[in-house]
């Protein structure tokens, strides 16, 4: 087909060529793409031999694989056919595999050096197409080294010396091949490595960085590498960095840096460098475990970050005590220290307070000059961990909502003993000494003692701050400090410390009243003199907590012995060994919140109210309230209720720090109540027990009562009584005397239970099996089942004695069994037989109830040779297609009945005319004289014999009208043209006349002219219609005929122009308005046709049909002229875009059920329908708007159902959709009782 039609190429492969050969070699892969076309999807295959070993033709059209083979290692051929298949054709091609034995290994001699002493790590030159291995086959190799798995030389060298070797390199081929090689082997180098600094301190950036120089003695093409991990060495994981020759190393050229940039990865950095022989890099990096020359370490040290001291909550309400949320970090967790909290004025640094700080003591204990736990400010000492845990505890409850404060809290390491104080203020250790010393023994004392590499000096107070922290801290009175005149009389400066070492900054400064700070007492400093002998000195030295008073100075004789105050810090040039930090912070106290007081009456019938109030404030609870009866209960007031505590009405009740909610509480008193659920009691029982007598006939939680008696109900047996919890009542003296119980809260409304009786539902049917139903309680719901089956009748439906329901609608189940018994109506038959014809009638055998007008069928698909079909006959009566066939009681055969075809006529032979014995007329007058005479005597004869020559002019019309005739007139002597001309009244008619001297009466043209125009032409006359005229017309001619004069008739007949049809789409199965442009000719009118049979005549272009059209039915339109002349039927197409309504079936209220007489009807339309051509039907159910929406789309859906199903049975073939649509759609206003009966139907229609 593809050669002959050309449409597409044949299957083709374009590469490989025919003949061509293909090489590959063993242990090579192979990978080359065939070039084929073909349509569709072509199958590519080998057709004919065997492709190499290891090679194969995938899916995708390639040869693809390894070749592999056998001993001997030869070249080897294959032939084979690659043929690609496309349909019934293909395409073949034959190609050669060539394959190639592996290539031979090769092997490359060399000579080696090494030192004894240095690892050796040399590869061996070889090449070998598969996996190959080195062996040794004669000599031996230097002691020390070997041949690695790898095929590598590896090992350290023992012995110097020169050492040969023949090595053999083996494929996986058993090919061999040998290579003679030489090791030089020299004496051992002794290596060194050295660092300048063998630990640093890492810098920042921007500081100053220091670096350790990195010197070896190794030769340049020996290896250096460096390593680092943590400073201590441990771990397991090493790191590579810079591993290459000495020349390049910049381990060499730069050395160590101590900038911590370079030292990301550990906190402390331990770097390894080390030397390596020049092999070290051979095959792969060397690690840390690698046989090493020399190694150095350089370690590198971070200087750790300060402590530090953190808290997380910044906002505390007033009253509450809430958690700070103190964090510790960066401390050294293995020592101990001294903490202290305070909150302090940020400008002066004195003490402030707010309310009180609270932690848990836990493992700590108090240090000097705090009292407690629970206070102002805290302080405290212990180990790291105890110290965190105390302040991680702590809480602060302001006391008022002041805004923002300082916290101040303090954290220093511990000194050995408890008389050491720390203040977070200035940062200075203290230590109160209770040994008491003259002024100058007491400085000579102080700075003799140090602290955490700080030595001591006597106080100096230079602030209010430090003062009250002295005050407060030193609880002893009359203590040394370091102010003092001794040197000029009047001019107090700080001197408690000498100038054996650095003084602390502030030495020297003013003391005195002028000073920035002081404290001295009232009137003081007075130098008050001492006469008396014993006391000869002024009062030149100053102390502190003067009589008591707390932080007030005093001047005082510098010999008289007393207690003394040392400090430690300040000092230029020292380095404390103490660990510690600061934090200074602000906190915010908030103001006071308000918190709302509510009350829940939880049904009661008040609700009390109150006014906010905050935290702390106490307030009396509002009193008792009432509570209405509900559902039988009766509640008493037990008070209030929050947190899950209950309160009495009026008790006092403190606000905490949050909104308070109180719930009223309820006592119940229960009305038993009985649930009969439909049923009833028997005797005088009631719903409600009498049994319960406390107030208002209520019953009392744990009262015992005896139920009533079980009711009864229709249709019911009674199973129990149960609660509120849907539990079964149980009797609590096993029916001694009735059901016993006690009420309780879940135990005081009783339901009865029920088990509802079935009934059984029967099907009773003469016909086929009948259904088979469950029974079912009352008010359940089950479809009818299917229709039965009985020959000679037709199903109805199921009737249950009062109603007939149809299969698939549904039945309520009432108060008693139920039968439904089939009804049935006789059908009778009616047969078509063809008779004496032959074929099969297009009309099946249909049944029909008696009394049905059945329409009698056409004659399609049957036949008689030489004869007509005229109609049917039942042996009594003949009836035509489409007549109405009353049905009877039995079945009926209708036969065709057959008319024999008449002979077509044979016209008779045309007389002889019988010549005239007068003299031919040649004077034209006499002609037209005597063609006058002959046309009046055939015009009188046609008159009184109208219907012969009817006839007879028909008749013509059966001849040849090609060819003339002519036949005489035997009354009027003249002579008729047999040929009729037909035309339309658009188009000329040429008639030939056989005779000779054709000439035309001018009178005859003038009676004419109104109709035709006509002209004598060379072989007869040509007519033609007059303004679209429509007729028949006798064109009197004279002329010549065997010698005589005469009279030739011609008829022409003129029909209209047949009328521009439109296409039409029915608005109703049985309803459609047909329309047509009007025809351009004369006419009477417009006859339409449906199926051949007259549906209208009409003058106008429009005609209303009242019968059902389809897709199947023909339309016609043909234009009606004068005397009875015609145009060809025009067929008008069908057009129908939506389902068109084909019947609407009503119904009664409720009703789903259709009657006989709505079935006949539905037979009929059913009928046109299987032969009008529809395909789809859609039957749609509807309902007036009485009852609800959900009963109505029910109902709707069940005649919409039972009118589908029915119509199933008689159009089998057709799709059937059933749509239901309740109350909506109305055709008529649901306000009347008219309205509402148009309103309840079903609606058919057709596709």
């Amino acid at each position: 087909i593809r050669s002959l039609t050309g449409s597409t190429p044949p299957p083709s492969i374009f590469w490989p060529t025919n003949g061509e050969t293909l090489t590959a070699t063993v242990g090579s892969g192979f990978n080359q793409t065939v070039s084929y076309l073909g349509v569709g999807n072509p199958t590519l295959e080998i057709s004919a031999g065997s492709l190499p070993p290891g090679i194969s033709l995938n899916g995708s059209g390639q040869f693809t694989g390894t070749p592999t083979t056998t001993a001997p290692l030869v070249t080897r051929i294959y032939p084979v056919t690659l043929r690609v298949i496309d349909g019934a054709d293909s395409a073949t091609v034959s190609i050669v595999f060539e394959i190639l034995p592996p290539p031979l290994p090769e092997i490359t001699p060399e000579t080696y050096t090494a030192n004894v002493g240095l690892p050796m790590n040399k590869s061996i030159s070889f090449y070998s197409s598969t996996a190959g291995t080195i062996t040794l086959v004669e000599g031996s190799l230097p002691p020390g080294v070997s041949i690695s798995g790898s095929n590598r030389l590896i090992g350290t060298p023992t012995s110097a010396g020169t050492y040969t070797a023949k090595l053999r390199v083996t494929d996986s081929y058993s090919q061999t091949v040998n290579g003679d090689f030489v090791f030089e082997i020299g004496s051992p180098i002794s290596v060194s490595i050295s660092a300048s600094l063998s630990s640093m301190m890492l810098t920042a950036y921007g500081e100053t960085s220091t670096n350790s120089t990195i010197s070896t003695s190794a030769p340049d093409a020996f290896i250096i590498c460096g390593f680092y991990k943590d400073a201590d060495l441990s771990g397991s994981n090493y790191q590579i960095y810079d591993c290459t020759q000495k020349q390049y190393s910049s381990w060499v050229s730069n050395g160590v840096t101590s900038e911590e940039y370079y030292y990301t990865d550990f906190e402390n950095t331990s770097l390894i460098i080390r030397a390596y022989g020049p092999d070290a890099t051979n095959e792969e990096y060397p690690d840390i475990d690698t046989p090493f020359l020399a190694t150095v370490t350089v370690s590198l040290t971070r200087n750790p970050p300060p402590p530090a001291i953190t808290i997380s909550t910044t906002n505390f309400q007033p009253r509450t005590a809430t958690n700070v949320g103190v964090g510790l970090s960066n401390f050294d967790t293995s020592l101990s220290y001294q903490a202290t909290v305070k909150f302090v004025n940020v400008t002066t640094n004195a003490e402030v307070t707010n309310g009180t700080l609270i932690a848990t003591k836990g493992g700590t204990s108090l240090i000097p000059g705090y009292s407690s736990y629970s206070a102002a400010k805290l302080g405290f000492k212990g180990t790291y961990s105890q110290i965190a845990a105390a302040l991680a505890s702590m809480t602060w409850n302001p006391e008022f909502g002041t805004g923002n404060i300082t916290v101040r809290i303090g954290i220093a390491s511990m000194p050995g003993t408890t008389e050491f104080y720390y203040d977070a203020n200035s940062g200075h250790y203290y230590k109160y000494v209770s040994t008491a010393l003259p002024w100058v023994g007491a400085r000579t004392a102080a700075e003799a003692t140090t602290l955490f590499g700080l030595r001591g000096y006597l106080a100096e107070v230079n602030s209010a701050a430090e003062n009250f922290f002295i005050g407060k801290e030193t609880s002893a009175t009359n203590v040394w400090i370091g102010a003092s005149d001794r040197a000029v009389e009047g001019t107090w400066i700080w001197d408690g410390a000498t100038t054996a070492y650095p003084k602390p900054t502030g030495s020297g400064s003013n003391s005195g009243r002028s000073a920035a700070f002081h404290s001295w007492a009232n009137g003081e400093p007075n130098d008050w003199p001492w006469h008396a002998p014993s006391k000869p000195e002024r009062e030149d030295c100053a102390v502190t907590n003067w009589q008591g008073k707390i932080g007030m100075w005093n001047d005082w004789p510098c010999l008289i012995a007393q207690p003394y105050l040392i400090e430690f810090g300040g000092r230029p040039g020292e380095t404390s060994t103490a660990t510690g930090a600061t934090l200074t912070t602000t906190v915010n106290a908030m103001p006071p919140v308000q918190y709302t007081i509510t009350y829940d009456p939880a049904g009661g019938s008040e609700t009390p109210t109150a006014p906010s109030k905050i935290t702390g404030v106490k307030f009396a609870l509002a009193g008792a309230i009432s509570r209405a009866v509900s559902g039988g209960i009766t509640y008493q007031f037990a008070g209030w209720k929050t947190g899950g505590n209950l309160y009495k009405a009026g008790e006092t009740f403190t606000v905490g720090s949050a909104n308070l909610t109180f719930t009223a509480e309820w006592v119940q008193l229960y009305e038993v109540t009985y649930l009969v659920n439909g049923g009833s009691f028997s005797n005088s029982e009631t719903v409600n027990d009498a049994e319960c007598t406390a107030g208002a006939n209520r019953c009392t939680n744990g009262q015992t009562i005896k139920l009533n008696t079980s009711p009864t109900r229709a249709g019911y047996t009674f199973v129990d009584w149960k609660n509120q919890s849907g539990a079964s009542v149980v009797d609590s003296n096993n029916a001694v005397a009735g059901i016993q119980t006690a009420i309780s809260s879940t135990n005081y409304i009783f339901s009865a239970t029920w088990t509802p009786i079935t009934y059984t539902i029967t099907y009773t049917s003469s016909g086929s099996s009948a259904p088979t139903q469950s029974a079912l309680e009352q008010g359940e719901a089950f479809i009818v089942g299917t229709a039965g089956t009985r020959a000679g009748f037709e199903f109805n439906g199921w009737s249950d004695g009062d109603s007939i329901y149809l299969p698939d609608s549904e039945f309520i189940v009432g108060s008693s069994n139920i039968t439904l018994t089939a009804q049935w109506t006789a059908v009778f038959a009616i047969a078509y037989s063809p008779g004496l014809g032959s074929g099969t009638p297009s009309t099946d055998t249909s049944s029909y109830p008696g009394g049905y007008a059945a329409v009698v069928s056409t004659d399609a698909g049957i036949s008689r040779s030489g004869f007509t079909f005229s109609d049917w006959s039942d042996g009594t009566t003949t009836y035509q297609a489409g007549d109405i066939y009353t049905i009877g009681t039995s079945n009926v055969t209708l036969t065709a009945q057959w008319a024999a075809v008449p002979p077509a006529p044979t016209p008779p032979p045309a007389p002889a005319p019988t010549p005239k014995t007068e003299e031919p007329v040649t004077n034209q007058a006499e002609i037209a004289l005597a063609l006058k005479a002959a046309l009046d005597a055939l015009q009188v004869d046609v008159a009184k014999n109208q219907k012969i020559y009817q006839e007879m002019f028909t008749s013509f019309t059966t001849g040849d009208s090609s060819i003339s005739t002519l036949i005489p007139h035997k009354k009027s002597g003249a002579i008729i043209n047999a040929k009729t001309e037909g035309i339309l009244s658009s188009q000329s008619a040429n008639i030939t006349i056989p005779v000779k001297k054709v000439s035309l009466s001018s009178k005859a043209q003038d009676e004419l002219k109104d109709r035709v125009r006509i002209r004598v032409t060379s072989d007869g006359i040509s007519v033609t219609p007059v303004s679209g005229f429509t007729g028949v017309v006798i064109v009197p001619v004279a002329a010549t005929v065997d010698g005589v004069e005469t009279v030739v008739l011609n008829k022409v007949v003129i029909n209209p122009v047949p009328p521009k049809a439109q296409s039409f789409a029915p608005t109703d199965i049985n309803k459609s308005s047909i329309t047509w442009a009007p025809s351009s000719s004369q006419t009477t009118g417009y006859l339409v046709t449906l199926n051949g049979k007259e549906i209208c005549q009409t003058t106008a272009t429009t005609c209303p049909v009242a019968a059902l059209i389809g897709p199947k039915s023909v339309v016609t339109i043909t234009a009606l002229g004068n005397d009875q002349t015609v145009s060809t039927p025009v067929v008008i197409p069908y057009v129908a875009s939506k389902p068109i309504p084909a019947l609407k079936v009503n119904f009664a209220v409720g009703s789903s059920i259709l009657s006989t007489p709505q079935k006949n009807e539905i037979r009929s339309v059913a009928r046109v329908i299987a032969t009008q051509g529809f395909t789809k039907l859609v039957v749609s159910g509807f309902t007036d708007s009485n009852g609800s929406l959900a009963l109505n789309k029910k109902l709707s859906e069940a005649r919409a159902k039972s009118v589908a199903a029915f119509m199933r049975t008689l159009l089998p073939t057709i799709q059937i959709k059933a749509s239901a649509f309740g109350p909506t759609n109305p055709i008529a206003s649901n306000k009347s009782k008219s309205g509402q009966a148009q309103n309840r139907r079903t609606q058919i229609s057709a596709w």
